[in-house]
């Protein structure tokens, strides 16, 4: 289930393991470099500063395969294990602008959770805030890999 308003997006997958597992895949570091890259991406783990803590900044460099690097940077705005990740994001380091990000993982019957991801802020154009929300699927495809092992 997906919502795409004009200054963000929401979309909610149900994942066969615990909250707490969802929860390390997404706070930790080597597993965080897989999630954001994917297979298709590298997030080299010298190029990353993920330590999940209220206040404290994140970055990591993507590389795509033509070469190229993305830098990403944020904070950390809310850290409630195992229940919320928030957390600001850009990809332009000269605009002050940033994007929130928020993980909500929710218990479900039978072990599992339902992972609510949403960004908002309006950083981004409509069409744009398509593009991530099929970025972050992308995402939370390795996330849910991760947690499932």
């Amino acid at each position: 289930m997906s919502e795409h308003p004009a200054d963000g997006f929401t979309t909610t997958r149900t994942i066969a393991a615990s909250p707490e597992r969802v929860w390390h895949a997404l706070i930790d570091t080597e597993s965080f470099a897989s999630w954001f890259g994917t297979e298709q991406v590298a997030v080299p783990l010298s190029t990353l500063r993920w330590d999940a803590r209220e206040g404290s900044e994140w970055s990591a460099q993507m590389v795509l395969p033509d070469g190229a690097t993305i830098e990403w940077e944020g904070e950390f705005v809310r850290v409630d294990q195992p229940r919320e990740l928030a957390f600001t994001i850009t990809d332009d380091a000269t605009n002050p602008q940033r994007d929130d990000v928020v993980f909500t993982l929710t218990a479900s019957d039978g072990g599992g959770c339902a992972l609510t991801l949403a960004q908002s802020g309006g950083g981004l154009s409509p069409e744009q805030y398509e593009q991530a929300a099929a970025g972050w699927a992308g995402f939370v495809d390795v996330i849910e890999q991760i947690a499932t092992r």
